[in-house]
């Protein structure tokens, strides 16, 4: 089996006394160390919903774990949290994590299927070795974590998949090929699924951020200023012109949308929502 290893920050171990049905509904996140999967699950947290917490960087997501707080600011009971390491490239990983929740909880409700990367790259500048990395993150890990995830929501006869697929779903950028293409691919993936599973009870939708304050986008914009030739600050400046009150968008705003895509959306499914500070209507 592929290295799976439950965190030092991991609320109750998963085990006999921690088998017990959760009170409450349950949502995975995956990515849930850092900007947008760490905002969603501090948003769940307070909402008083069980978390199974999947990033492949554990130090980041031990540091996530630690700063979730239930309603009204409360400390979380015991249980309420899982946080795993896991690898979204490695199917065995993601089998582990989906196994471990489905153990420490009983049931999984909600899927946030968040991981991703991003790479600054064109067709002809992209190695071989890039694109593999590219597609096999935001492709073939959400592919892998739906289909781990999704024969349980069959058998409880609902559940509601969210995936995190960029305002480039419908735009273009530059610089940007192999994210682009992946982002594509998972707006098809994300109808596709919904057309197959309505019957099912089982709602599948795409968030499509733009350009979100997040590690992700700090990385983007620093390779940006480096070709430029501008200073960092500069480079966040002449991005957040793109956007509503020229600033980039938080993780708590899109954290806010997730929650309500994936819980209160009921009548949703296949569909797209942009949350990308009006770049699409310009």
């Amino acid at each position: 089996m592929a290295e799976f290893e439950a965190m030092g920050a991991v609320v109750q171990e998963v085990g006999a006394e921690a088998s017990k049905p959760w009170g409450g509904k349950v949502v995975l996140i995956t990515g849930a160390a850092t900007g947008i999967g760490a905002a969603t699950a501090r948003k769940f947290a307070r909402e008083g919903y069980g978390l199974i917490l999947g990033d492949y960087n554990v130090s980041a997501l031990d540091d996530t774990v630690a700063s979730l707080v239930g309603p009204d600011g409360a400390a979380l009971p015991s249980g309420q949290v899982l946080a795993l390491r896991c690898d979204v490239c490695d199917k065995e990983s993601i089998k582990a994590m989906v196994a471990a929740g489905m153990a420490h909880f009983g049931h999984i409700d909600y899927l946030f299927a968040n991981a991703g990367i991003h790479r600054n790259n064109t067709i002809l500048s992209i190695s071989d070795e890039e694109l593999e990395l590219v597609v096999r993150t935001n492709v073939f890990g959400v592919v892998y974590t739906i289909q781990a995830v999704l024969p349980h929501m069959l058998e409880q006869g609902a559940g509601s998949v969210l995936i995190n697929c960029s305002d480039q779903w419908y735009i273009g950028k530059k610089n940007s090929f192999a994210y682009g293409l992946t982002k594509g691919a998972l707006g098809q993936i994300t109808r596709s699924l919904a057309v197959e599973y309505m019957a099912q009870n089982i709602r599948i939708n795409a968030i499509c951020p733009g350009t979100i304050d997040t590690p992700i986008a700090a990385r983007a914009l620093g390779n940006y200023a480096e070709r430029a030739g501008l200073s960092l600050e500069e480079a966040y400046k002449e991005e957040g012109t793109l956007f509503i009150g020229n600033r980039l968008g938080t993780p708590e705003e899109v954290a806010d949308m997730a929650f309500f895509i994936l819980v209160h959306a009921t009548f949703s499914t296949g569909s797209h929502f942009g949350i990308d500070g009006g770049i699409s209507a310009s």
